[in-house]
């Protein structure tokens, strides 16, 4: 295992999101490339935890990559005006952007070079023109536009994965149900559970322990207290 800090990958000085980590973290998923060295690389959030053995049939499918899918919805379709894909062209289907999210590095390796010769400084500065426009949209929309479609490399299946964004109990029967399978291999808790009611908190700490994650519910519940004057994510 290698650990890099992030100014080692590339220093956003001076970049329209340098000061918001929600951007940061975007640029290094895609300028991180350079120090890869296999051919596809899978990007994380810290919401994600691998909860049973895990290897490449996660992520690969007859040697495509398995994308989520997601429909098209026209407030998210940034990246692909910006590569100029008419909307008459736009798929019915794109990428989803959760993650576990695999990379083909040699297609990142090409869209850092495309965005540089459009004036950016590398990939991961993310041409900002909105919030839509983030790294894994930008990747959609690259491999659609440029480089002939996604369907060689990639296949809409969604990883062996499943994540509770904090919507509070009413979905949290399904979340921990699909725990369950013996199938799935990560589970998520976004930071908004940071607000969830105390049984959701419970629940969800209950599962850390059960695979190993935590110690003790203590251990898990300063993983679920926000800290002090922080705000909800929306």
């Amino acid at each position: 295992m290698r650990l890099l800090a992030g100014a080692e990958v590339q220093d956003y000085a001076g970049a329209a999101h340098a000061g918001r980590g929600w951007r940061r973290q975007q640029g290094l998923k895609l300028d991180v490339h350079r120090v890869v060295e296999s051919e596809a690389y899978v990007t994380l959030d810290c919401k994600n935890h691998f909860i049973r053995p895990t290897d490449a049939s996660a992520f690969m499918e007859e040697g495509r990559l398995r994308m989520p899918p997601r429909g098209v919805q026209p407030g998210h379709m940034g990246a692909f005006r910006y590569f100029g894909v008419a909307e008459e062209s736009w798929p019915e289907v794109i990428f989803g952007i959760s993650t576990p999210f695999p990379m083909w590095r040699a297609e990142v390796e090409a869209l850092d070079e495309a965005l540089r010769a459009r004036g950016l400084a590398s990939a991961g500065m993310l041409p900002v023109s909105d919030d839509s426009v983030v790294e894994y949209r930008v990747y959609c929309a690259f491999l659609q536009a440029c480089r002939g479609g996604w369907e060689a490399g990639h296949v809409l299946s969604q990883p062996p994965a499943v994540s509770f964004h904090g919507q509070g109990e009413d979905q949290l029967a399904d979340f921990l149900s699909r725990l369950d399978r013996p199938g799935m291999r990560i589970m998520g808790v976004h930071r908004r559970a940071g607000w969830a009611a105390p049984a959701v908190k419970a629940a969800i700490i209950g599962q850390w322990m059960g695979f190993g994650l935590v110690r003790d519910a203590a251990e898990g519940e300063t993983f679920l207290t926000p800290p002090a004057g922080a705000r909800r994510p929306v």
